[in-house]
């Protein structure tokens, strides 16, 4: 609304204004996690300790980056250089992980179809089911008989 005019611009849109410095509540004082959020915003400056009402995973995340942003050049190019280096090893973690259990499936499956092709040969089933059975060709086959 235009304070002046008392004119509408938009009902579609709602502003809040929140002036932090008329926000005086104290530590003990807070009891909603808003008043949290905004007793963080009116003293992080100030905070030089972690208070324990400011805990939880959001508040891990704020003060982290709070941290972060208190670096000097070289701390942050360190950083940066870090957070590089982790994620490339996370990346080759993750994708030796998919190709080992790729190359174990396959491996395992190689296995169970020899043990199914074995089993077929015991009870003398012929070589040419036992083929159309597994995929495999009659020679693979005849070759595991030899064994």
């Amino acid at each position: 609304m235009n304070f002046r005019t008392k004119e509408v611009f938009s009902d579609k849109l709602t502003y809040f204004f929140l002036e932090l410095p008329k926000f005086d509540k104290t530590l003990e004082e807070l009891t909603t996690h808003f008043e949290r959020w905004i007793y963080l915003l009116r003293y992080l400056p100030k905070l030089s300790d972690r208070p324990v009402e400011l805990q939880g995973r959001v508040f891990d995340m704020l003060f982290r980056a709070a941290e972060i942003a208190q670096f000097t050049p070289i701390e942050m190019e360190k950083y940066n250089k870090s957070v590089l280096e982790y994620s490339d090893v996370r990346d080759a973690v993750e994708y030796a992980r998919e190709t080992g259990l790729e190359e174990g499936i396959g491996i395992g499956f190689e296995k169970g179809i020899i043990s199914i092709v074995r089993k077929c040969l015991e009870k003398n089933m012929p070589v040419e089911d036992i083929a159309d059975l597994t995929g495999l060709s009659e020679e693979q086959i005849l070759k595991e008989k030899e064994k």
